[in-house]
């Protein structure tokens, strides 16, 4: 299937099967992995800690100690839900402020371990 396009300018674009649209359904699809999922799949332990120790814990970034065999590892990761509700807790995957000082503090804290 070959779709005809319009751009903005008048010029007439074609697109083979719509390839950039798939793209987008693929990186909205509900089921898509999240990063907790990777996570539970690849460490055979996994601790995720919480705060910045200056305002309050922001979900959207997880923080965490995990571990493969003997081998430890700090783990920082963006997180969005897959349902309304999880997204909401999550702020939609979008970080604030406080999730990157807490990013800061782990990577601050796994230089010492």
């Amino acid at each position: 299937m070959v779709l005809d396009l319009f751009s903005k300018k008048g010029m007439r674009i074609r697109m083979k099967d719509n390839i950039a649209w798939k793209k987008v359904e693929i990186a909205r699809n509900p089921k898509r992995k999240t990063s907790l999922d990777y996570i539970e799949n690849i460490f055979d332990d996994f601790i995720e800690l919480h705060g910045d120790r200056s305002f309050k814990d922001d979900k959207a970034i997880v923080c965490g100690l995990a571990k493969i065999g003997k081998q430890n590892y700090t783990l920082i990761a963006e997180q969005k839900g897959r349902t309304t509700k999880e997204n909401i807790e999550r702020n939609f995957g979008m970080p604030n402020p406080e999730s990157y000082r807490k990013a800061i503090r782990f990577m601050r804290s796994s230089r010492k371990i």
